[in-house]
């Protein structure tokens, strides 16, 4: 199957360490820190392992607009270590909420509906039990173990939508060593590093290498 996963820069999937506290879910949840750990360690413990990458197939999502610098790792997994997440009932459980399947509230009022949803209070977990996992073919959110087997990886692009006025002043010492089958994107990506260094009187080395499937590009500065 094939996957995409949005990475911090300094975030290897094939060797590093997965750490909750660096994860993006949880500016979304603010001081839902709790939450959000009680959460994963919830779903971990439903699939009896303690580290998972958070993978969309291939196409269901753009990345392009994190407004930050991330790693897009393109990923071909083999279907029997592809975990199907139902997104509904995760979002239910991120927010320690009970999980109503929808052909239950499809055609209730708004009366019943509040009536229905209190009986439902106090029993959250129960609700997602079953529910939490989906047939691949019906799902575009997939988990699959950490670290990640290193011939799993198809890809690494380097993203950012930073302003080169931005990029600039996050230059220091360092190495891009990206993969790109666009050649736009590759260009694109050259140009913001390149005319960052220059502006900032840096030398460098730039190597660009044709492949059957794309382009590598190196810069050391």
């Amino acid at each position: 199957m094939l996957l995409i996963t949005s990475q911090p820069l300094d975030f290897d999937i094939t060797k590093d360490k997965l750490d909750l506290s660096k994860s993006s879910n949880l500016s979304h949840h603010f001081d839902q820190d709790k939450i959000f750990n009680k959460a994963y360690k919830w779903l971990f413990n439903k699939l009896d392992h303690s580290e998972f990458i958070w993978c969309y197939k291939n196409g269901e999502r753009n990345f392009s607009n994190h407004g930050h610098e991330h790693v897009l790792w393109t990923l071909n997994v083999p279907d029997d270590q592809c975990v199907a997440i139902n997104s509904s009932v995760w979002n239910c459980v991120i927010n320690n909420w009970p999980y109503i399947e929808d052909d239950i509230i499809k055609n209730i009022s708004d009366d019943d509906y509040e009536k229905l949803v209190n009986s439902y209070n106090g029993r959250e977990e129960q609700t997602w039990n079953d529910s939490i996992f989906r047939n691949e073919n019906n799902s575009m959110e997939i988990l699959i173990k950490a670290p990640v087997n290193e011939h799993f990886v198809v890809k690494k692009e380097w993203l950012c939508d930073y302003d080169l006025e931005t990029f600039n002043d996050k230059i220091g010492d360092g190495i891009v060593n990206s993969f790109f089958r666009d050649e736009d994107k590759l260009n694109q990506s050259k140009l913001i590093y390149e005319s960052g260094l220059k502006g900032k009187n840096i030398k460098f080395s730039t190597k660009i290498e044709k492949h059957q499937d794309g382009y590598s590009l190196k810069i050391n500065w």
